[in-house]
């Protein structure tokens, strides 16, 4: 056990009352009562200070503005539409696996590879949804958009420009693993897990990748994964604020206010800089898109000169987590010079409405330097591919525009769109297929869109499937061919997953309904909405054995068993107040990466950051929004 990591359980036990140890086990009464004291106050509200003042905020989903547009003629604007609060988050960061940790890594860079062979397969991706187009609107408009500007040939996905950035989530699972509800929890006391993962620590890793991934699977042990996320990969921002105070917890609780000598204070830092690694989870998010746009300026001559191009971010409808998207637009200017139009769904298809938001084809310069548009689509004509346009006027002159009052979209971000719920009416239909149509990068497109959903993951995490996929992958791609070794590295993350209206599927749903809560029925939707838990799933399903068919909207999903932890959650009350509580806990691993493709070649495929989610262990959700969910950091031991 390494010093920094014994001072650490050591201030963990101090804020849990009656906790004990025994031997190489924590014991903690089940009620978590906390121990009362100054300095655990301070240190709590330290923390919390630490956090909000820098910017460790989210918007409230209720709105408590909404500006008519007579206000906004007498130049009354807003910034942002809602309530801030804090984000809830862990008190103390918790001890992971380092090896687990780098195989996740390295498994994420694999797996977007076989997301961009499945999105460029445009058969395949038809082949997968026909059952669900009778049930599934959201997947219909999709694909009928992906059949309209790949499947017809006005576009090339194979030949795009393409950039993925996702975040791929994982829980560590064991096989057979029970919980009984005694009256005191028993923890190791150098994981903190209550079954001791010690074993896989970065002590006992000398043999690389092929003995981690026997001693995971003759140990019963694995890392599983949830899902991979293509569109509303978020939480970067508020990873790397708690870096921060995770941080400054350590180094001022742990060695500042110790008396110690200089080497000893020396050798504490750099383990700490070890067990804490950096986590910037943003440039993983600045970084590919700067590349994009750099890529399309090389690709693309635009029409209004290099520095009248401009990418676009299209944050969720009323900035919920505003405060996760904007800073993308800050740091695209601060890092790279690169302006960011940040507008909502209902703002763009304003501009479409106006003609202002244009998808141009053809061009030519008059002579006084204007630019005339000699073949451009707008709200109420039939798309074909061009540039997008944005004018800044409000009546403007298409066969005189100023240069200065235009900008080209060289990259189109979207944090919405990733749900049915967002992309209900017609108007929102149109625009994704404007965007769709543009040539622009579109991060996501559609098709990766298509990938992104329950059923395409259920497709390519089945191991026959990766093998196709990644052999498929290393014919047509230039780069990194992927050895077997590291197909199993995939292959052992994934977890049983079926349509429930195959007949193949039949004992298992049998299964299912006679041991609910072994399974989770997942609907082919995003952020947690509508997955059936418990005596919900043996209902849904006998409902369904009337009518087979329909079933194919769910994908019926073993449970992932995870090991807990002890953990202090920090929640936000209001009005600056905020309370601590102590519950067994289930952390999520969240690895942020990024895929950058120029045609059929890979300029990068790398994993930057993570995301620690933790939850009370009787929680079902996990959402950060719905109060499940706190954001952590992690010890890598």
């Amino acid at each position: 056990m390494s010093c920094l990591l014994s001072m650490f359980v050591d201030l963990y036990i101090n804020f849990l009352e009656n906790s004990r140890t025994q031997e190489n086990k924590l014991k903690i009464p089940s009620q978590y009562k906390l121990t009362n004291s100054t300095s655990n106050w301070d240190l709590a509200v330290d923390c919390v200070r630490y956090l909000v003042f820098n910017g460790g905020l989210y918007q409230a989903r209720g709105l408590i503005t909404n500006l008519s547009n007579d206000l906004r003629e007498n130049f009354h604007l807003e910034a942002y539409d809602s309530l801030l609060v804090m984000v809830n988050f862990v008190l103390f960061p918790l001890p992971f696996p380092l090896k687990c940790y780098e195989d996740c890594c390295l498994t994420s860079t694999i797996l977007v590879e076989i997301v961009d062979e499945m999105s460029v397969d445009l058969e395949l991706l038809n082949d997968v949804f026909s059952p669900l187009l009778k049930y599934d609107k959201f997947v219909r408009d999709l694909l009928q958009i992906s059949n309209e500007v790949y499947g017809s040939g006005a576009r090339n996905i194979k030949d795009d420009l393409r950039t993925y950035i996702c975040r791929s989530d994982y829980f560590i699972h064991i096989d057979n693993l029970t919980k009984n509800k005694t009256q005191e929890n028993e923890f190791c006391k150098t994981c903190l897990y209550d079954k001791c993962l010690c074993e896989f620590s970065r002590k006992n890793d000398t043999k690389g990748i092929v003995s981690i991934i026997k001693l995971f699977s003759d140990g019963h042990v694995a890392y599983k994964l949830v899902e991979i996320n293509l569109g509303a990969c978020s939480l970067s921002n508020y990873s790397r604020k708690l870096y921060k105070v995770h941080d400054k917890l350590l180094r001022t609780y742990l060695i500042d206010l110790h008396d110690l000598d200089d080497k000893q204070a020396k050798r504490l830092l750099l383990e700490k800089e070890k067990l804490h690694l950096y986590n910037n989870p943003d440039t993983c998010f600045t970084y590919p898109i700067y590349e994009s746009h750099r890529m399309y300026l090389d690709r693309y001559n635009p029409i209004f000169g290099k520095n009248r191009v401009c990418g676009v971010l299209i944050p969720d409808i009323n900035f919920f987590n505003f405060y996760d998207t904007y800073f993308i637009s800050n740091d695209m200017f601060d890092k790279y010079g690169v302006h960011v139009k940040t507008a909502t769904q209902p703002v763009l298809i304003e501009w479409m409405k106006s003609k202002t938001f244009l998808l141009v084809s053809d061009w030519e310069y008059n002579t006084d330097g204007t630019v005339k548009l000699l073949k451009y689509a707008d709200y109420t004509s039939k798309l074909h591919p061009g540039r997008l346009v944005i004018i800044m006027g409000s009546q403007p002159d298409l066969n005189r525009l100023n240069k200065l009052e235009c900008f080209e979209v060289s990259t189109v971000y979207s944090r919405d769109y990733y749900d049915s719920s967002e992309m209900v009416t017609d108007d929102s239909v149109f625009l994704r297929k404007f965007l769709e149509f543009s040539d622009a990068v579109k991060i996501p497109n559609t098709l990766a869109q298509l990938v992104n959903t329950k059923r395409a993951q259920m497709y390519f995490t089945k191991p026959e499937n990766i093998e196709r996929l990644v052999s498929s992958y290393n014919k047509r791609v230039k780069g990194i061919k992927r050895n077997n070794g590291m197909m199993d590295l995939v292959k052992q993350t994934t977890i049983l997953q079926v349509d429930p209206s195959l007949e193949s599927s039949s004992n298992i749903v049998k299964d299912a309904i006679q041991n609910p809560s072994e399974y989770i029925l997942k609907p082919n939707r995003e952020i947690g909405k509508g997955i059936l838990f418990n005596v919900e799933i043996s209902e849904r399903l006998r409902a369904g054995l009337n009518n087979k068919e329909e079933l194919c909207q769910y994908v019926l999903m073993k449970k992932i068993k995870p090991p807990s932890q002890p953990a202090l959650f920090v929640k936000n009350l209001k009005n600056g107040s905020f309370e601590v509580k102590g519950h067994n806990s289930l952390t999520e691993l969240g690895v942020y990466h990024y895929a950058i493709y120029d045609g059929d070649e890979c300029i990068a495929n790398e994993q930057n950051g993570y995301l620690a989610r933790t939850k009370p262990e009787f929680a079902t959700g996990g959402g950060l929004g719905s109060g499940h969910g706190f954001v952590g950091t992690l010890l890598l031991y």
